[in-house]
This record gives C-alpha cells, sequence and structure tokens, in this order.
C-alpha cells in the first residue's frame, strides 16, 4: 500500500513520519528505512525523531541510489555489497585506462589534456542531470547547456566542474579526468540508460563529435568488468515484476522523506 503525504513545511512532515514510525512493526527488531535525498537530510530527522520521542536507534537512512541497489542484492543475491560500476570504482579503472598510451591515441582530446595542454574546452564538463533545460530531446550537440558537452560550459548552471589546468604531476592531473568522467558516466546510468545500452552495442547515437570517445571508454570500462551494472539490473528487474518471475523481497516498511523528485530508473 502507498501513502503520499505532503506539506510545504519539513516539520509537518516530521510529525507524520514520527507518528508512522511509532507505529510497532511484525517483527519488533527489524529497522526502520527511510530513504532520503542528503546524509544532512538524514541527521536532521533522527534529532526531530529523538526529540519528539526521546530516542532514534535503528533507522536507516539511505540515499536512493543505497537503497536501489540493496534492492537488487536482495531479488540477485551475488551482487557485491558496492557496485563495480560506482564513481568511486569507475575513476581508479578509468585513471587505469588512461595511464596507457596506446588506449589514449584512440581519445586525442584527452591525451591532449593529459600532456598539459592548455584547451580548458577539451576539460570541462557539465554536472547536467541528462535534460537540456532548453531542448528536452538533449540531442543537440552543439548547445552548451548539454549534458556531455566539451564545448564552451554550461551556462545554465553554477556547479559545472572545470579540471584545473594548472595542477601539477601526470597521476593527480589523471585521477581528476577520471573523476569527472567517471561522475558523469553514473549520471548516464541514472538518467540515460539507452544511451550506455546503445554504446555497448556498438551503435552510436548521433550526439555531437565528443559521443565517440564516450562511447569507447565506456564500452572498455564495461569489458574490464564482469558483474552487471544498474541498467542491465533493472531491465532484469522489471522483467521478473511483469513476468511475475521469482520473489521480490522488500522491508515490511519503506518510507521516502523530503524528496521532491526522482529519475525514472529510480521510480
Amino acid at each position: 500500500m502507498l501513502y503520499l503525504f505532503q506539506s510545504n513545511r519539513l516539520e509537518t512532515l516530521l510529525e507524520q513520519l514520527a507518528a508512522e514510525v511509532a507505529r510497532p512493526q511484525r517483527k519488533p527488531l527489524a529497522s526502520e528505512t527511510i530513504i532520503v535525498q542528503s546524509k544532512g537530510m538524514g541527521r536532521w530527522i533522527s534529532m526531530g525523531l529523538a526529540a519528539k520521542q526521546s530516542i532514534c536507534a535503528n533507522v536507516r537512512f539511505p540515499l536512493p541510489a543505497s537503497a536501489l541497489w540493496e534492492l537488487l542484492r536482495g531479488v540477485f543475491g551475488e551482487l557485491p555489497v558496492r557496485s563495480a560500476f560506482s564513481p568511486e570504482a569507475m575513476t581508479f579503472r578509468l585513471m587505469d585506462w588512461l595511464s596507457k598510451p596506446q588506449n589514449l591515441k584512440h581519445t586525442p582530446i584527452l591525451a591532449n589534456y593529459l600532456r598539459g595542454g592548455d584547451d580548458l574546452n577539451a576539460v570541462k564538463f557539465s554536472r547536467h542531470s541528462g535534460m537540456d533545460c532548453r531542448n528536452p530531446d538533449c540531442r543537440d550537440a552543439t548547445n552548451p547547456c548539454h549534458p556531455w558537452s566539451l564545448g564552451s560550459g554550461d551556462p545554465c548552471r553554477n556547479d559545472e566542474g572545470i579540471l584545473n589546468s594548472t595542477v601539477l604531476g601526470d597521476d593527480l592531473r589523471r585521477f581528476e579526468l577520471a573523476k569527472r568522467i567517471a561522475d558523469l558516466f553514473d549520471q548516464y546510468l541514472i538518467y540515460r540508460p539507452d544511451w550506455m545500452a546503445a554504446w555497448e552495442r556498438g551503435e552510436t547515437l548521433g550526439l555531437g563529435t565528443d559521443e565517440e570517445w564516450q562511447a569507447l571508454l565506456w564500452r572498455e570500462l564495461v569489458a574490464t568488468v564482469k558483474e552487471p551494472h544498474y541498467g542491465h539490473l533493472v531491465d532484469r528487474l522489471l522483467h521478473m515484476i511483469e513476468s511475475g518471475e521469482g520473489k521480490i523481497r522488500l522491508p515490511e516498511r519503506l518510507m521516502l522523506f523530503g524528496i521532491s523528485s526522482l529519475p525514472p530508473m529510480f521510480l
């Protein structure tokens, strides 16, 4: 059963949450799971519940991605505690790939930066969620607000990530570049899994000149990891739900607090 409580005041929502948490579950030692948008929100809720109930214990506050991964692990079982396609794990795999000169022959724009090139356009990434704020189809490769553009930046956002071309030391420069690409791929997996699936099949979608090296890099990354990523697992999960195969175990009570929007994959 799904219950939706709405309010423009977090304090009002906290009152309702406290009332829900006060109702005992069938298993007395079962933990409460409250999915939140940030760790800070989790701390605020825990302090609020403690103030209202004198204690806040055995309550978990996972982020949406962590909660989804736990669900997938509960269904498929063989998955590790942490995904091999987490941004942290991808960062070091990408760093290793970028350290090999034979690989960089296929990605001159990255090779130029790693050689100490001063082309800042080649190292500017947008932390866009995957939908162009002016172009809903999100396929205009010349649009500077495009999520994967390496062009002149994203004038629609203030939190664009720019790699510092003055960083000294090849390893640090390579690490920063790998981290930016890993963050970008993480966003693609969540907001544009269809792009990743097409790239894995060796297809391109006409997304611009930068698509070629990103598709190549993604295929190389997937080839080094035997573990399936979010896109594969969610497809399998949806097939199981539609076909009625298998058994999906959920907590007796699962709550989301203060989350105004979620990417389609998490829904």
